[in-house]
């Protein structure tokens, strides 16, 4: 650890290769200046998602976003099926807890009362209700309008890892 940061911290001359890395570094650690820019560097793209006015145009946004290497709910990549030919595969784009397993709850029992077991998990799925709230306080919505958009995406988080499991 003392040995990296001693060569990303180190003031480089410009044409040195390390020079490229240092001032990466120093950018991603200036947190003023991250915290003076907030949403603005992804403005444009949250702006174009919130213009779609159809599925197929959601598309085309996701495409784009998939061909500029932007995370997204798919995951598209080819492989070689021999030959010329080639395979499209289309994946989920993932979960951002560590698996399926951190977003379930216990099975509902109708029929009997039985004691629910404590949740394991529930402080993890709340910091990412906390983290996808500051996401979105950070894109501009009002708060009402992040806590919404929180709990709507942790909710389909949720439904996909139990289609998932």
């Amino acid at each position: 650890h003392t040995k990296l940061r001693a060569i990303y911290e180190t003031a480089y001359p410009v044409d040195e290769p390390f020079r490229a890395l240092a001032d990466f570094y120093a950018w991603c650690i200036n947190t003023l200046r991250l915290d003076e820019l907030g949403a603005q560097p992804v403005k444009h793209m949250l702006t174009r998602i919130d213009g779609a006015a159809s599925a197929a145009q959601l598309g085309d946004i996701i495409a784009d976003f998939i061909a500029s290497d932007i995370p997204g709910p798919i995951k598209l990549s080819v492989a070689s099926a021999g030959g010329e030919s080639k395979v499209l595969f289309v994946n989920g784009g993932g979960f951002i807890l560590p698996d399926a397993t951190f977003y379930h709850l216990p099975p509902l029992h109708h029929d009997r009362v039985f004691n629910l077991a404590p949740d394991p998990h529930a402080a993890e799925r709340q910091s990412l209700v906390n983290y996808y709230y500051q996401l979105n306080l950070l894109a501009g919505y009002s708060d009402d309008e992040a806590q919404r958009a929180a709990n709507a995406t942790i909710g389909l988080e949720t439904t996909m890892a139990h289609w998932n499991s």
